[in-house]
Parts: structure tokens; C-alpha cells; sequence
């Protein structure tokens, strides 16, 4: 992806974790998969992020995490973007480990 991306990674308590990404707003196909949009593209990643095993007090671990995201255009109220992207989050739980479910732009309020 080209230009510059802003991320803002913030621990909510529990297991949840929001993270807040700036950048391109084009869709791209995946080089062996379906079109993602920039959202998905960075849910994507983290999700194989934390999939790679790593080594503790001499074991090896294994991580895995569902992502629910949603594409924000600077229109949106803040808190329905953070709603939809806690129903996105919990239908990728309900399908399956290491699923990213993006949703669609909530509607202006009012």
C-alpha cells in the first residue's frame, strides 16, 4: 500500500482490543484471494501476526484472534462506528478462530 498510515493501537480491557488506522480507502484484491478493502487488509495482517508461534520460558505458543472492523470516512459518529465494529467483531468470533468480518458504515444518525 502506498502513502503514509496512521495506527493507534489502544487495550480496552478484557479481551478486546480497538485499533484506529488512517490511510488509503481503495480496495485491492488479494494476490490469491478476494478483494479487501484497507480495513480488512490491516485485520488481515494482525490476525497472521499473532498467529506466528513464539517461544516462552522454553514452549512454544500459539496465538489466535478474531477481528471485527469497519471503514471510517471521517463522517461517521465515533461511537456507531465502534458499535458496528462490535458486531463485526462478534460474528467473526461466532465464525470461526482467526476470522476478520468487516461491516458496513453505520447510517448518520438522525
Amino acid at each position: 500500500m502506498s502513502g503514509q498510515r496512521a495506527v493507534l493501537v489502544a487495550d480496552v480491557g478484557g479481551s478486546h482490543v480497538k485499533v484506529l488506522a488512517s490511510g488509503e480507502t481503495e480496495s485491492r484484491r488479494a494476490p490469491s484471494g478476494p478483494t479487501l478493502t484497507p480495513a480488512e487488509m490491516v485485520a488481515a495482517a494482525l490476525v497472521d501476526t499473532i498467529r506466528v508461534p513464539f517461544s516462552y520460558r522454553h514452549q512454544t505458543l500459539h496465538l489466535g484472534g478474531s477481528i471485527g472492523g469497519v471503514l471510517a470516512d471521517g463522517s461517521g459518529d465515533g461511537e456507531q462506528l465502534l458499535q458496528a465494529a462490535d458486531a463485526a467483531l462478534y460474528a467473526a468470533k461466532q465464525a470461526g478462530r482467526n476470522r476478520v468480518v468487516g461491516a458496513e458504515k453505520p447510517a448518520p444518525a438522525g
